[in-house]
């Protein structure tokens, strides 16, 4: 849902961001599931007055998602470990067009 949220930033800069509660009870799950629910704070979901900064909150998420990721690894929850990639990649192509629209 990071990825469907990008892309909507994309297309509408002035976006609430509301596509953000979606995957939300998913991370806080598997926060608590692997014993870190402080890792993800109500914080985290908050959305920024600015385009750039709401594409920098994404990227915070992913990359906590990412360290969630390596912690279910770690535990033998196999997870793709393409995923952060591709996402941060795709974040990269999104501040990008949103740069270009400024």
């Amino acid at each position: 849902m990071l990825s469907i949220t990008a892309k909507k930033l994309a297309r509408q800069p002035e976006s609430d961001m509301s596509l953000l509660t979606y995957p939300r009870p998913g991370l806080e799950d598997a926060a608590k599931l692997l014993g870190l629910e402080t890792s993800i704070m109500p914080s985290d979901w908050s959305v920024p007055e600015g385009t750039l900064e709401k594409v920098d909150r994404l990227r915070s998420l992913a990359d906590k998602t990412d360290k969630l990721t390596v912690v279910a690894d770690g535990r033998g929850i196999t997870l793709s470990p393409l995923y952060s990639v591709c996402l941060n990649r795709y974040l990269d192509m999104v501040e990008r067009i949103l740069i270009l629209e400024s």
